[in-house]
């Protein structure tokens, strides 16, 4: 192992030691600040069903319960915004021992944004922004409730036994707890050399052809200064000789070998984005659709994400090209790599051929998402897909990473609001914005000294359930 092997392995070892650590302890604190919300939420919600007062009692039980809320999502956001900046520390701190300046100028403008967060974090604290949030979001969530609940009644009036199923499914009876329990899987797009480089194009070919970067995957050349701003968090890895992901760093020597011997001699993976950060964009889209009462019961654990092995769907690339005709009558060419730059128009063939949609009867009631690599769409970060050209309705959504994170983790989240018949929304306090023809105000700056980032209103819970009893009506039913 040469020099530079060496630096860049310790650089790799720093930045992973660093993040797995910091990840963990950010876990342990959220699992038990989560818990004891759960347990908030359900006294609130237990106390207002058994109010002898008729009412009377509501405006204290949320008081009270806002209050509690309101300090344990400060702990919560204080312990996640610390490791991220430890996180960030240790990843500029790698990334200079790899000299990769582009990467080390990403975790450098992390750190400025956690900082930033920081100091708002503790401003909303001391200014009581958390505990008057916390309130609201108490009240909304009572408010959803009874919302959710007429709304049953009234649909299901034909059929008592089937309304009261129903009810007693989603908690919207005494003493229990209103939420949804939906199942949710997440695929974690990933290339095989094995499999690609027995196709018509080698992961080796689109190395050397320019179309991906596996130095640049791999966190081990710096990115091109022209596409900072895009540069994803993928992962690249060598297999060992019983199939598994080798938990050693890859290394510019294993990868030149893969190169020069054409794959005979090294085996890789490469992941659309590490398993650290399809667990972040997994969990925040969970926190933002509980909001809705709607709980993703994702199939990968989200906690202790360095630690485990995450679901993922291999994929088989080959060049498409050819012309056509845009809107106006100009002929133009096109290229992409497909399945390595997706194609949302072939969606529906890549479920069925990868056996995860087939078009029966509420196979939709379990959420599908994909983190890909790349879109034959550029401009687009996510996509929602209820209906593939074949015209079954084969509904799954699809993400991508991008730097900053920060901003872009919300963007799974977003697409599954589509999930359940959200439309766009102006304002980037809403987290069904999209900077596609839609303005970022009017945007509440009041939101966000009660609430910190993006989230679903009130009235998208509303319409989502709307959404849900009309369109998804067998998934609570069957």
């Amino acid at each position: 192992m040469g020099f530079w092997d060496v630096v860049n392995t310790v650089g790799n070892v720093v930045e992973n030691s660093v993040e797995a650590v910091a990840d963990t302890v950010d876990d342990v604190v959220e699992v038990v600040t989560e818990t004891a919300q759960e347990v908030v939420d359900g006294a609130a919600e237990v106390a207002q069903d058994i109010d002898p007062t008729n009412g009377f009692l509501a405006a204290p039980i949320v008081l009270v319960t806002g209050i509690v809320s309101g300090a344990l999502q400060a702990v919560g956001d204080l312990s996640h915004n610390l490791a991220a900046i430890v996180s960030a520390m240790g990843g500029i701190v790698g990334a200079l021992l790899r000299w990769d300046l582009g990467a080390a100028l990403d975790r450098l403008g992390d750190l400025g944004i956690h900082l930033l967060d920081t100091v708002g974090i503790a401003f909303r604290f001391v200014t009581a922004g958390y505990f008057i949030g916390a309130i609201k979001n108490q009240a909304d969530k009572a408010s959803l409730r009874r919302y959710v609940k007429r709304l049953i009644e009234e649909t299901f009036s034909n059929n008592l036994d089937q309304r009261d199923t129903i009810l007693q499914t989603l908690g919207l009876v005494p003493l229990r707890l209103f939420r949804w329990m939906v199942p949710a899987e997440h695929h974690l797009m990933r290339m095989d050399s094995q499999r690609l480089d027995q196709g018509p194009y080698p992961l080796w070919q689109m190395h050397t052809d320019g179309v991906l970067d596996l130095f640049v995957m791999a966190g081990l050349a710096p990115y091109r200064w022209s596409r900072q701003f895009n540069r994803p968090d993928t992962a690249v890895v060598e297999v060992t000789e019983d199939g598994t992901d080798a938990f050693w760093p890859i290394t510019r020597e294993r990868i030149d070998q893969y190169l020069d011997s054409r794959g005979r001699d090294v085996r890789l993976r490469v992941y659309a984005m590490t398993r650290r950060t399809a667990s972040e964009k997994m969990d925040v889209a969970r926190r933002k659709l509980k909001r809705m009462a709607i709980y993703l019961d994702w199939n990968d654990p989200l906690t202790f994400a360095s630690f485990r092995p995450f679901t993922t769907v291999d994929i088989d690339v080959e060049e498409t090209s050819g012309t056509s005709t845009d809107a106006n009558g100009n002929s133009f060419t096109y290229r992409y790599v497909h399945a390595y730059q997706f194609n949302f128009r072939l969606s529906d063939t890549f479920l069925m051929n990868q056996g995860l949609r087939n078009g029966d009867a509420n196979e939709h009631c379990t959420v599908l998402a994909f983190a890909a690599f790349q879109f034959y769409e550029s401009r687009l970060f996510g996509m929602m897909v209820p209906f593939g050209t074949t015209g079954i309705r084969l509904w799954a959504t699809y993400h991508r990473d991008r730097w900053p994170q920060y901003g872009f983790r919300y963007v799974l989240g977003h697409e599954i609001g589509h999930y359940f018949g959200l439309n766009h929304a102006n304002g980037i306090d809403n987290l069904m914005y999209s900077p596609m023809g839609n303005n970022w105000f009017p945007a509440n700056i009041l939101h966000y000294w009660l609430n910190r980032e993006p989230a679903f209103t009130l009235d998208q819970g509303k319409a989502a359930w709307d959404f849900i009893v009309s369109d998804m009506r067998g998934c609570l039913t069957d």
